[in-house]
C-alpha cells in the first residue's frame, strides 16, 4: 500500500502526547502497567519519571498474605513492599500522590529481633539501596497513604527529603512509634495533613509535626489523653479525635487553639463529663459530639451553656447523648446550617426553637419527627432531612407501650409537603430486626406521591454530616453563583433585571445553596406506589 494511503497508528504520536493519554488512565495501577507491556517504545517511556506515574496506588492480595501464615506475614509484606519500592525508585520522582495498602486477614507480628518497620522509608527506599530518586529530594509527592496494619516507626531521617509532602495518612491499623527528635529527622516543613486512624500512638517526647499542620486526625489511635503535639500546632484548624478513652484526662490544651480551631471531632471518647473548655474555642464551625459520655457520665441540664459562646459554629452533632430535651444554648443558635440530634430520648420532639429556621440538614429520630410536625414548619431553608430509628409509640398506663396508628403520620406529611426548601427525605434502614411501624411506613408510602419534588431514599447507616471542607466548598459556590448572578443582572438593562433579582434574593436560601455529599447508597422510591 503507498504511503499516502496508510493510516496512522497510536505509536506515530510523539512521546509527549503518548504520556498525556496514558495519564487520563483509570487509578488502577494494572491499567497503567498493562499500557507499558504492550510494546518496547511504551516499556522504556514507563521505566523513569513520567506523567504515568503522578498518581500511584498499590494493593496487596490478602489470599497472599494468608497464605504465608501468621508467623512469617509481616516478613512477606515487607519484602513485597522491597519489590514495590525497587519497582518504584526510578519513576519517583514523578509521582504526586502515593498509596500502598496492605490486606492483612489479622495484624502482622513483628517477629522477634526484627527491626521494626520504618515509614515512609518502607516505599521510598528500596533494600540495600539509597534514597528514592537519586537520593536528592522527591520534589513532587505530594500526598502519601501507607495502610500498615503493624507496628512501625515514623522515621523522616531514614527517607529522602520530601519538600513538598502535605498530606501524610497511616489510615488502618498501624501501631505507630514516634522516637525523639534526634532520631526523627528533619520534618516535611509543608505538611499540612496528618492522619492515624484504627492504630495506636506512642511518642517519646518533642514535637514530632511541623508547626505548618493545619488538620491532624488521630481517630481511634487508642489515646487516653490529648497529645502534647497540639500545644506545638499554632495552625491547626481541624482536629480529629473520635474513638479514643479520653475519659476524665484534662482537655485544657484545647484552649491554646481558640484562635485557628475550626473542627473538631470528640465522637465516642467516653467523657466522663461535659467539656466545658468548648467555651473558649469561638472559631469552630464544626462540631461532633456524637455518643461522646462515658455511661456514668451525668450531664447537667445547664452544661450545653459552654456551647453558647461558638457564635460561628455551623454544624453540630450531640445525638446519642441520652438528652431529654434540646439543650437552650443549642435552639438558640441561628447560624447553625446542620445538626444531627438522633438517638436522643426528646420528649415531645423539638421546640419552636430559632436554630430551625437556618438548618439546612437535620438528622433526627422517626419519633422526635412525628412529634415536631408542628415545630419544623419553622425550618423554611431545610434542604435534607434524615430520619432514623422507626420507632413510634405512645406510652399507655406505666408500662404498657401502644403502637401509633398510620394516621399519625398525616401532621408530618403535610408539614414536609410544606416546607419550601426541602429537597431531599432519607430514612435509614439497617435491616435485620430492624421493624417499621405505621405510621414511619405510611410517610414513606405517600411522600413520593403527595411531594412529587423530593428525593425519598434510603440510607444504609447516618454516618452523614458536614466537614470544615464541606462548608468551605458550599460557600465558595455560593460565592462564585452570586458573583455571576450579579454581573449577570448588571449587564441586564430593563425592570424584568430589577425584577428577577429581586425573586432571586426572596428565594429560600437551600434553593440556592449547596447539598452535602450523600455517604451510603441511596435506593429511588417511586413516586406513586
Amino acid at each position: 500500500m503507498p504511503a499516502h494511503r496508510q493510516r496512522p497508528c497510536l505509536l506515530d504520536l510523539p512521546d509527549d502526547a503518548l504520556l498525556a493519554i496514558g495519564s487520563h488512565l483509570g487509578p488502577a495501577l494494572q491499567d497503567r502497567l498493562a499500557l507499558t507491556a504492550t510494546c518496547r517504545r511504551l516499556r522504556t517511556l514507563g521505566a523513569g519519571p513520567s506523567p504515568l506515574w503522578r498518581t500511584v496506588s498499590f494493593s496487596t492480595n490478602k489470599k497472599h498474605l494468608a497464605r504465608a501464615g501468621r508467623e512469617n506475614r509481616m516478613l512477606f509484606a515487607e519484602a513485597l513492599a522491597g519489590t514495590f519500592a525497587c519497582w518504584l525508585a526510578p519513576r519517583l520522582a514523578a509521582v504526586e500522590s502515593l498509596s500502598f495498602t496492605v490486606l492483612s486477614p489479622e495484624p502482622l507480628v513483628l517477629p522477634a529481633g526484627h527491626p521494626p518497620v520504618r515509614l515512609p522509608a518502607l516505599l521510598l527506599v528500596p533494600p540495600g539501596g539509597a534514597f528514592g530518586g537519586g537520593g536528592v529530594a522527591l520534589p513532587a509527592l505530594r500526598q502519601l497513604s501507607i495502610q500498615w496494619p503493624g507496628a512501625a516507626v515514623l522515621c523522616f531521617a531514614s527517607a529522602p527529603p520530601l519538600p513538598a509532602l502535605r498530606r501524610l495518612s497511616l489510615p488502618d491499623g498501624t501501631d505507630l512509634s514516634v522516637p525523639a527528635a534526634t532520631l526523627l529527622g528533619p520534618l516535611p516543613a509543608q505538611l499540612a495533613q496528618f492522619e492515624l486512624c484504627d492504630g495506636s500512638l506512642s511518642v517519646e517526647r518533642g514535637p514530632w509535626l511541623p508547626p505548618s499542620l493545619s488538620a491532624l486526625c488521630l481517630a481511634g489511635a487508642r489515646l487516653r489523653c490529648l497529645p502534647d503535639v497540639l500545644t506545638h500546632l499554632p495552625q491547626l484548624r481541624s482536629l480529629q479525635l473520635s474513638t479514643n478513652r479520653l475519659g476524665s484526662a484534662p482537655l485544657d490544651a484545647l484552649g491554646r487553639l481558640a484562635a485557628t480551631l475550626q473542627e473538631l471531632h470528640l465522637s465516642e471518647t467516653y467523657l466522663t463529663s461535659f467539656p466545658t473548655q468548648l467555651s473558649s474555642l469561638t472559631a469552630l464551625r464544626v462540631l461532633y459530639l456524637h455518643n461522646a459520655f462515658h455511661r456514668s457520665a451525668r450531664l447537667a441540664p445547664g452544661d450545653g451553656d459552654a456551647l453558647r459562646p461558638l457564635c460561628r459554629l455551623a454544624f453540630l452533632s450531640i445525638s446519642a447523648n441520652q438528652l431529654a430535651a434540646l439543650p437552650p444554648a443549642v435552639a438558640d443558635m441561628t447560624q447553625l446550617q446542620g445538626l444531627h440530634i438522633e438517638d436522643n430520648e426528646l420528649a415531645g420532639g423539638l421546640p419552636h426553637a430559632p436554630c430551625l429556621a437556618g438548618l439546612r440538614e437535620l438528622l433526627m429520630d422517626w419519633q422526635a419527627a412525628l412529634d415536631s410536625a408542628a415545630s419544623l414548619r419553622a425550618a423554611i431553608a431545610l434542604t435534607r432531612l434524615i430520619l432514623s430509628g422507626h420507632r413510634a409509640v405512645d406510652l399507655v398506663g406505666e408500662q404498657r407501650l401502644a403502637i401509633r396508628p398510620a394516621a399519625a403520620a398525616e401532621p408530618l406529611l403535610a408539614t414536609l409537603a410544606a416546607l419550601p426548601a426541602l429537597r431531599r427525605v432519607e430514612d435509614v434502614f439497617v435491616g435485620g430486626e430492624d421493624v417499621v411501624t405505621a405510621p414511619v411506613a405510611a410517610v414513606m408510602w405517600q411522600l413520593g406521591g403527595r411531594c412529587r419534588h423530593l428525593r425519598v431514599g434510603l440510607l444504609q447507616d447516618a454516618n452523614v454530616g458536614m466537614t470544615l471542607a464541606d462548608l468551605e466548598k458550599a460557600e465558595a459556590a455560593a460565592g462564585t453563583a452570586g458573583a455571576v448572578g450579579e454581573a449577570a443582572v448588571a449587564c441586564t438593562a430593563g425592570p424584568a433585571a430589577a425584577a428577577a433579582a429581586a425573586a432571586a434574593e426572596a428565594a429560600p436560601a437551600g434553593r440556592k445553596g449547596s447539598a452535602v455529599s450523600l455517604s451510603g447508597r441511596s435506593f429511588a422510591l417511586p413516586a406513586q406506589m
